[in-house]
């Protein structure tokens, strides 16, 4: 879940929560809900006249804001509830949580060694992949589908492949999300000379919910395309180019 977060959020405990240490309401000064941003926020509330410390502190997440009465879900973050009192200060804080969901990017990087030739001019056929170069928070979850797992949200999605096929013909290259086809996604190339290869480069942006998979389909009007995968060279040493390369990242939380 994504929380909200705005500038000088800060107000004090006008009506305490009943009971003071497991109330789910509290009521802020009058006139200051409209400090705090849109539910949902973290917030901390610790005594007057102090610094908030691991003793005398607790967050809180506000779950609903009724102008000033805050409903509220106690002792977020592994602190402990504390007896919240009139006079308490409280404050939309930035959180460990927050910090580490930051950093805690969900990411992908995946490749296929091989070479996939269309097989039936008749059929679409899925694109595969056999290597894991990295991921956190997308799981590959068959040699071809990858699932998000960790965050919903838009997420930028490129795909690079290497194509060879014979004059004239054409390969088609689309994303498919839970089983469909995404509209408008298919990108098409053409080949002016046959075993001449060329370079299939597109990047998406989807919307993702947790659960939701993607894959890559393709179709040739010939046997003879296919997604070429090329060896390590010599003299000098390079690396083998795979067919396929993709990457998935999350861009933003809308």
């Amino acid at each position: 879940m994504d929380y909200n977060y705005k500038n000088f959020a800060y107000s004090l405990v006008a009506t305490a929560p009943s009971p003071a240490d497991s109330g789910t309401s509290l009521v802020v000064t009058a006139g200051t809900g409209t400090k705090f941003p849109t539910v949902p926020f973290y917030a901390t509330v610790w005594p007057a006249g102090e610094m908030p410390s691991t003793t005398n502190a607790e967050i809180v997440l506000v779950t609903l804001v009724s102008t000033d009465t805050f409903t509220i879900t106690r002792e977020q973050e592994s602190t402990s509830a504390r007896t919240i009192v009139v006079g308490d200060q409280i404050a939309n804080t930035i959180t460990a949580d927050t910090l580490n969901e930051i950093k805690d990017v969900p990411h992908l990087m995946q490749s296929d060694s091989t070479d996939q030739s269309i097989a039936d001019i008749n059929s679409a056929q899925v694109i595969t992949f056999n290597t894991d170069v990295h991921h956190h928070g997308i799981e590959r979850t068959s040699s071809s589908r990858f699932t998000i797992t960790d965050k919903a949200g838009s997420y930028l999605i490129a795909f690079s492949g290497v194509a060879v096929g014979a004059t004239s013909k054409e390969i088609d290259m689309w994303l498919r999300v839970n089983d469909d086809d995404v509209a408008g996604s298919n990108t098409i190339y053409f080949f002016k000379t046959t075993g001449v290869g060329g370079i299939v480069a597109v990047t998406f942006i989807q919307h993702f919910n947790v659960g939701d998979y993607f894959e890559f389909w393709t179709w040739g009007d010939s046997t003879a395309c296919k997604w070429d995968a090329i060896a390590a060279g010599v003299s000098p040493t390079r690396p083998a180019c795979p067919s396929i390369i993709i990457t998935a990242n999350f861009v933003s939380g809308d």
